[in-house]
């Protein structure tokens, strides 16, 4: 099925134009996510995946995401953004990739 799909949006992609192509997904209580494939708006040179991991007290979630990358988010490529104190921890950890269907596979958990 998610090869029919594939070959769908990537034939979508052929009479549309260039736009680039990236996995969607989002999934909360999960280190990972898989989701559909998705034509990028044409301003959108890369694509990210990424974990969240948010502790409050002794509760522990992760979230796992893909998408299309916000131009204006691009500066946050390859940087973990993270916030500890004595109630909380966050900490968020970003990968971007500039080709068709590049943020596809695992997400990687960031170390606490």
């Amino acid at each position: 099925m998610r090869t029919i799909l594939a070959a769908v949006v990537m034939l979508q992609a052929l009479i549309t134009g260039d736009c680039l192509l990236c996995e969607q997904c989002f999934a909360v209580g999960s280190g990972q996510c898989s989701g559909i494939f998705k034509q990028c708006s044409p301003d959108v040179t890369h694509c990210v995946k990424g974990m969240e991991n948010s502790t409050l007290g002794t509760r522990v979630v992760l979230s796992a995401f893909k998408d299309c990358l916000d131009p204006s988010q691009k500066a946050a490529c390859g940087r973990e953004l993270f916030h500890k104190d004595s109630l909380l921890f966050f900490q968020i950890s970003r990968t971007c990739c500039d080709s068709d269907f590049c943020n596809t596979g695992d997400v990687e958990v960031p170390a606490v």
